[in-house]
């Protein structure tokens, strides 16, 4: 029977040792992982239950916010102030630019069109302003550049002078103490008489004349 040496039975013994120990390292490290990933990927019922309160409260509050808005609550509403409207009817008076020119420099205050006779836009206006003006005290003074005689860039130039937004027929404005107080956009807000009736409300235009 062989017997080990007292040098070979201490190498097993290390042996055995080392072995012993990576054995617990690894089992370590395997608790280890198991507690991690339970610590990480776990909630609580108190806690999933407070989230679920958190979230349906936020969307609560949103929709109210947007039923809020949907309804024009929380918001401050631009309302045009109240004065005493002429419903009798209005006018067409027809100047030339110079007439015009000499209005502003008196300072006087008004409703203007720059249109021309060819052009289908001013006559679909003229229709539309003619209709309202039948119950809207509006006067309403028109430039017809057909008439001119002066180059359409000449006219074009001494209308920018006192409207620069002017561009191309028909041209709306509203002069207030000979200076520009408003522009009718037609091409952006449309031709209808509801358009024309909150312009005209907008720069009180129709105002009873005391």
């Amino acid at each position: 029977m062989y017997l080990k040496t007292k040098s070979e039975r201490l190498c097993s013994f290390t042996l055995f040792k080392k072995r012993r120990l990576v054995y617990i390292m690894k089992k370590r490290i395997v608790l280890l992982c198991f507690f991690m990933l339970l610590l990480s990927g776990c909630q609580s019922p108190e806690e999933n239950t407070a989230d679920g309160r958190k979230e349906s409260t936020e969307t609560a509050d949103t929709d109210a916010a947007g039923k809020e808005l949907q309804n024009g609550e929380g918001t401050e509403e631009e309302t045009v102030p109240a004065y005493e409207r002429d419903s009798s009817a209005g006018s067409v008076i027809s100047v030339t630019l110079d007439e015009m020119r000499q209005m502003i420099s008196e300072g006087q205050s008004f409703a203007i069109v720059f249109m021309k006779e060819n052009c289908p836009y001013c006559i679909e206006f003229m229709s539309v302003f003619e209709e309202y003006a039948a119950d809207h005290n509006v006067t309403l003074y028109e430039v017809n550049l057909s008439q001119e005689n002066r180059s359409e860039n000449d006219n074009t130039m001494i209308i920018q002078t006192y409207f620069p937004e002017f561009r191309t027929t028909p041209g709306v404005f509203s002069v207030k103490d000979g200076e520009e107080e408003s522009y009718l956009n037609l091409y952006q807000l449309g031709m209808s008489e509801e358009i024309l009736d909150s312009w005209v409300q907008e720069y009180k235009l129709d105002e009873v004349k005391e």
